[in-house]
Parts: C-alpha cells; structure tokens; sequence
C-alpha cells in the first residue's frame, strides 16, 4: 500500500476516522464500504462520492487516499479487504503489507513479498510473510478443542477448491504429527516420545558377532579362524552336535506391533558358486516375565535354510550375505531375548536341505545378525515400549 510513512497509520484510532452523518468511513478505492456503529455495511459506488466525502470531511493527519485498497463484499459473498501495490518500481522487501502497532510503537506485519524482494539472495520472491520486531515471543492461540493443520495444494489451483494434501497437524492435545494423516508419518506422543509409522520407519541391525562365542570344539569340527574375525566350519561339521549360538537382546527403539518382523541374515565367506554349505539356522524367542522352558534340545527352536543370497558370486572371496526366514516379532517388548544358531548341517541329518553337503571346503561364517525396523528413539517407560 502505497504509502508516505506507514507509521502514521498508528497516529489513530478507528473512532477517529472522519464522520459522514456521525458515522465512521473506511476509505478506499469505487468500491468503499462505510461502516455505522451498529455493523452495519453502507457501500459507496463511485469515485466521485469517496472524493466528496474526503472534499466534505477531510483525513486524519499524515493519511493519504489513494486507490490501492479495496474493501469489498462479493467475495463468494463475504466481506473481504485488499490491499494491492501496483507502483512498477516494487519496494525489495514487502509488496504489500498490513503493519500493527501497538501504544509503544512495536509493530508487526502481515504481507506479500514483492516480485523483487531481495529477501534470502530472492528465493521468497511474491511470497506470504509474517514479521515482529521480535520484542516478546509470537502467540498462536486455538481457543477450543481443536487442530492447527498445514495443507499443501498438489494440483495448484490457487483457492481453496484442493486441499487434499495435509502435511503437518498440532493435535488439541499438543502431540504433532508430521507427514500428513497417511500410513507414512512421524508423530509425537504427549510424553514428547517420537514414533514413526509406515515408510517412516528406518532398518537397524541387532548385531550378532559369531567370533568370541562359546564353541564345542573338542572334536575339531568347528573352531576359531583369528586371521579372519570368523569361525570356521570343517567339511564334517554336524548338526545338532556342533552349534554356534548368539543371544539378542531387544532394543528399546525396535518397532513391535502388527506386521513387526526380524530378518535374520548370515555374514560368510564364500569362495564358490554353486556348492553352496549346508548353512542351518534356528532361532526362539523368549519372553520376559512369561513362563519358559529349560531346554535340554533344539526341539522348540524354528529352523530355517538360506532364502537367498544378496550379492552376486563371480569368483575369489565373496562376503557373501545370505537371509533367512522372517522372524514374527509382533508380540515381543522391549528387553525380550531372541536366541538364534547358526549349524552346518553336513549330513543333512535336520532334513531342511535337498542331500549332504556339497562343498569340501572349511566354511567361514563371521556374523548372525538381524534387521529390525525402527519407529523411536527408546521406550516410552523403562520396560515397555
């Protein structure tokens, strides 16, 4: 809005606004709406009639009129102000701006950035804007039981006919959730915990280092192979005779709910293409708080054999990762125990594979891990999620 000194518009009051017939005027444009104190809308429809009424009653120091505000009442049938800069030289900084200002001279803007703003090297060029001075903190007030809520407008319609996109909400509650209402969002609970859900939620390996765990290695089937941070299995390894077992603690940040899942993978060396070791693996789960069994054989275990291999082998030394059956973990909480073995059955004395083993080579195995999804940062309290 063009004008001279934007302060002078604090220098009054809306009851200090000149008077037609005792009634205050909002000045403007062909289209200027008067107001009685009542509420009540009184339109004037022509420049002429503004001019008379300013000819008839003058403006309050410091005001100039001029015809880049518009108050009208034919928006979709509400009333409706507009403040518009048509000057061709547009100021760098604001296009056109409502300035507040309160008793100690502080003051506020709502505006529209110029096609020339400079702001930030140009990149908010024509763009919204709310500015203070910064003398006490900005308030955003909800009164009732209610939702802040960010859309965005895909299809660039330029009005309100498309708002299908909601990208962030403040719940009433103060819990933010960050991504839209979608399956694929970050949320804060009310105790500040983050928690994310759908593609929001990121892989993490529950380590398992098969170098440094208690061996059977009195018949020499399986030993430690130190050069190669693995253990080595000979071509007469057997199950259930020589296991090597890796105990997992849970996580606090893993994710457990419906669809949770762990996926077990072995790290080896493999040195060939096709005589793939008969490489077994087993796993229980065991439950804090919950009645368990003292085990005195394999017989509650889950067996699985390689469902794939992640890399391509080629020749030499490929570290190889090889994945096994999924792990339903939907029932676990944090702090529970999930025991996984790692054999080479060579006999094929479980049954899982198609006939013995066919490589004759010693077999290294390095590491027993498994991926987990993670949806926070810890648990909510100590031992539950």
């Amino acid at each position: 809005m063009p004008i001279e000194d934007p302060k002078s518009l604090t220098d009054f009051s809306p009851l200090e606004l000149p008077e037609i017939d005792a009634k205050p005027t909002i000045l403007g444009k062909s289209d200027v709406i008067l107001t009685d104190y009542k509420g009540i809308p009184r339109r004037m429809d022509s420049d002429a009639m503004v001019a008379e009424s300013i000819e008839n009653n003058g403006l309050p120091d410091g005001v100039t009129f001029n015809g880049d505000i518009n108050i009208t009442a034919d928006f979709a049938g509400l009333l409706g102000t507009k403040i518009t800069n048509t000057n061709g030289d547009a100021v760098a900084v604001a296009g056109a701006v409502h300035q507040m200002t309160n008793d100690l001279g502080y003051w506020a803007l709502i505006g529209l950035t110029s096609s020339a703003s400079t702001i930030l090297s140009g990149i908010f060029q024509n763009a919204f804007n709310i500015y203070t001075q910064g003398y006490a903190n900005m308030l955003f007030t909800m009164d009732g039981n209610n939702d802040f809520v960010w859309y965005t407008d895909p299809t660039d319609s330029h009005n309100f006919s498309a708002l299908s996109n909601e990208v962030m909400r403040l719940k009433a509650d103060g819990t933010l959730v960050v991504g839209g209402a979608g399956a694929n969002r970050m949320e804060t609970d009310t105790n500040g915990t983050i928690r994310t859900f759908g593609d929001g939620r990121t892989w993490k390996d529950l380590l398992g280092s098969l170098q440094g765990q208690n061996l059977d290695t009195s018949s020499g089937r399986i030993d430690y192979n130190y050069f190669n941070g693995a253990v080595g299995y000979q071509n007469n390894s057997r199950y259930p005779n020589e296991p090597v077992v890796v105990r997992h603690q849970i996580n606090h940040d893993f994710y457990f709910g419906t669809g949770a899942v762990a996926r077990p993978h072995l790290h080896w060396k493999q040195q060939h293409a096709t005589n793939i070791p008969n490489w077994l693996f087993g796993w229980k789960i065991v439950r804090n708080g919950e009645i368990d069994t003292i085990e005195t054989d394999w017989s509650n275990y889950t067996f699985s054999t390689i469902q794939s291999n992640t890399f391509t082998y080629t020749s030499g030394v490929l570290d190889q990762i090889s994945t096994f059956t999924e792990i339903d973990i939907s029932s676990l909480d944090v702090s529970d125990i999930l025991i996984t073995v790692l054999w080479r059955d060579t006999g094929n004395v479980s049954g899982e594979f198609a006939g013995s083993d066919p490589s004759s080579l010693v077999e290294l195995a390095t590491d027993l891990d498994c991926h987990l999804l993670v949806d926070s940062l810890g648990s909510d309290t100590e031992y539950v999620k």
